[in-house]
């Protein structure tokens, strides 16, 4: 089977993360990305569609919380496989949303559609999905923290 590769620092795409937030506004919350990612997948017919369809991915992954500060955090949203961006309704919630240039993002892990459910299936439905991503989250976090940089759950 054929490994997928791809860069592990993506950025965001800042307009296409908003009009989601914005068709979606009633089930997106602050500081809830894996409920949020999940919400969104169950209620929103074209993110299910783009997922389904291998279009999109569910992305675990940390982004950057501060352009000017090394301090990353555990996060989920999805990911645009064509066009290798990252669509984070969550982070429309961040104050400091727009006046960044832009947010940085560096994955754990890509899921599609049947492996996301799968994993919530065999882990209790717990969309953090902690324990089965465990190894994978710790490879990234120690890879931040070589680099000088925090990484939080």
């Amino acid at each position: 089977m054929k490994k997928e590769v791809i860069e592990l620092k993506l950025l965001i795409d800042k307009e296409a993360s908003l009009e989601l937030f914005e068709k979606n506004k009633e089930i997106v919350e602050q500081k809830y990305c894996y409920n949020n990612t999940f919400n969104l997948l169950s209620h929103d017919d074209d993110v299910l569609t783009n997922v389904a369809t291998g279009k999109w991915k569910i992305a675990y992954c940390f982004f950057r919380v501060f352009d000017k500060q090394d301090v990353y955090v555990r996060h989920a949203c999805f990911y645009d496989v064509e066009r290798h961006v990252m669509i984070d309704a969550t982070a429309t919630l961040l104050s400091s949303f727009h006046e960044r240039s832009n947010i940085e993002y560096k994955i754990i892990k890509l899921m599609d559609y049947h492996e996301y459910i799968d994993a919530l299936k065999k882990y209790h439905l717990e969309p953090a999905l902690v324990e089965y991503l465990d190894i994978e989250t710790e490879t990234i976090r120690t890879e931040l923290i070589n680099d000088g940089c925090m990484a939080l759950d």
